[in-house]
């Protein structure tokens, strides 16, 4: 589920638990850092590293990261 980074970030803060955030440069690495945080039951964030955009095609990538974030069942930020 897509969330809004603020809130989730403010949400960990209050808790005392770390976000993970994990830079992604195919859909190989999306698929895998979200498989990740539905195993550990873990909120995670999605981030599109500009020094990557060489592997990918931001304008592609984007789309597909927005869709996967709105499906999964973790919380889930982006940057």
């Amino acid at each position: 589920m897509l969330v809004d980074m603020a809130d989730m970030l403010r949400h960990a803060q209050s808790h005392g638990y770390a976000v993970g955030a994990f830079d992604l440069v195919s859909l190989d690495f999306l698929q895998a850092i979200l498989a990740g945080a539905e195993n550990q039951c873990a909120p995670v964030i999605l981030s599109l590293a500009e020094s990557h955009y060489s592997y990918f095609d931001p304008e592609l990538l984007m789309p597909a990261v927005r869709v996967a974030a709105e499906r999964a069942p973790s919380p889930t930020g982006m940057r």
